[in-house]
């Protein structure tokens, strides 16, 4: 009796072990997914934010020159000349 117990016990934890096994290599193929997937929209966002940069140095250079403009029109305006 205490054989057919002992066989049982090793076949349960055979299929326990194997059950488990399964379990782990599905999940790591589940993460392994989303990681890549991660890191791909880490790269798309990246070149989004290098473009975004971009933009705004140019919208810098330009608000900087129409400053410097509107500097030069108010000074205009305070020598006493008139607009035509």
């Amino acid at each position: 009796m205490a054989e057919v117990f002992a066989a049982t016990g090793l076949v349960l934890a055979a299929g326990i072990s194997a059950i488990a096994s399964i379990l782990v290599a599905k999940l790591r193929t589940e993460n392994t997914t989303q990681h890549d997937a991660n890191l791909e929209r880490l790269a798309r966002n990246g070149a989004r934010l290098d473009g975004i940069a971009n933009d705004l140095s140019e919208v810098k250079a330009d608000v900087t020159y129409t400053k410097e403009a509107h500097d030069r029109h108010i000074e205009w305006h305070i020598k006493g000349r008139k607009p035509r």
